[in-house]
């Protein structure tokens, strides 16, 4: 019985403390089951292969101006100077070989390492 207002609140007018203990405990294990089923099927489908795709490379060696200023960080100044280089000095063997031109720096060279290739 609510002291204040003088009332049986419902769960104590219609359940006894044991059936309320057992109907807390029912509810309980619902959300339990519930939350396991959700986390389960999270897993499920966050554990779905995907195909690995390579992307492709641009062959530093081959690239004309217009292809190397489309990598992100090297505009058409820079790109121009990687065609120029190539042609009077030879191709360029290892990623590092590109610090010889000027413009491009060890972070760019970070940057674009993986959108080229040598051959």
């Amino acid at each position: 019985m609510d002291k204040v207002s003088g009332k049986v609140p419902f769960l104590e007018r219609w359940f006894t403390r044991q059936e309320r203990a057992a109907l807390l405990f029912t509810c309980a294990m619902a959300l339990v089951g519930l939350g396991v089923q959700t986390i389960a099927m999270v897993r499920e489908n966050s554990i779905k292969q995907v195909p690995f795709v390579r992307p492709e490379r641009l062959s530093i060696n081959r690239a004309s101006a217009a292809e190397l200023a489309a990598l992100s960080g090297i505009g058409p100044v820079v790109a121009q100077r990687i065609v120029s280089d190539r042609s009077g000095r030879g191709s360029y063997l290892i990623a590092d070989d590109l610090l010889r031109v000027k413009g491009v720096s060890k972070k760019l060279l970070e940057r674009i390492r993986l959108q080229i290739c040598f051959d």
